[in-house]
């Protein structure tokens, strides 16, 4: 596997009675170690939280982009594509947010050379209360990767009381039944035609 030892892990949970409805990356490259740093930030209802706090050592370049769910709707997902350019040895991500069943992209973040696309999404009728992120490095290579994972409550928990059974997805991490496969096999359908579209 590509991504090495976890170096760090860092999360965010949205106030109560909120749900993730951007997500602004912070990207950073330093020429000199080879080293790509990433760190985000969550908008939560109408209000956008601090950073997560990751690495992010004196870059040469930085770049600062966001995705905003339309009408502040709550997110429901990610998707994570890493791109790598071995020359240089520069790690990139993209990044969509799935709002409302619509995949909104995270445009203007530097990227190339892609690897992988990777998927978590909530189950139905559970939105994003916030996002977990591993980073990892690899030496050989300077191979620079982070893991994400999702807080997932039901979107009726932000009308109630806080509650119990709060439910964490990674990616391959759970079990769908039928309907849960059923929409995940058309939202792969509609991602794979929009790459189509993009090349």
């Amino acid at each position: 596997a590509h991504t090495g030892e976890v170096c760090e892990s860092k999360e965010m949970r949205c106030p109560a009675d909120t749900s993730v409805t951007a997500l602004q990356v912070h990207f950073g490259r330093d020429e000199r170690t080879d080293r790509d740093f990433y760190d985000f930030k969550l908008r939560c209802g109408t209000r956008w939280q601090r950073y997560l706090g990751l690495r992010f050592e004196s870059p040469s370049k930085e770049q600062e982009e966001s995705v905003l769910c339309p009408g502040i709707k709550p997110a429901s997902g990610i998707q994570v594509l890493r791109g790598r350019l071995k020359h240089g040895d520069k790690d990139y991500y993209g990044f969509k947010l799935r709002c409302a069943a619509q995949w909104q992209p995270l445009l203007g973040l530097e990227y190339e050379g892609h690897q992988e696309t990777k998927v978590a999404t909530c189950p139905r009728g559970h939105v994003m209360r916030g996002l977990r992120v591993h980073r990892g490095f690899l030496d050989w290579g300077d191979r620079d990767s982070y893991e994400f994972q999702l807080l997932c409550e039901s979107a009726e928990a932000a009308t109630l009381p806080t509650q119990g059974g709060a439910r964490t997805t990674t990616f391959g991490g759970r079990i769908f039944d039928e309907d849960e496969k059923a929409q995940l096999m058309r939202d792969l359908r509609e991602m794979q035609l929009e790459g189509k579209d993009e090349l």
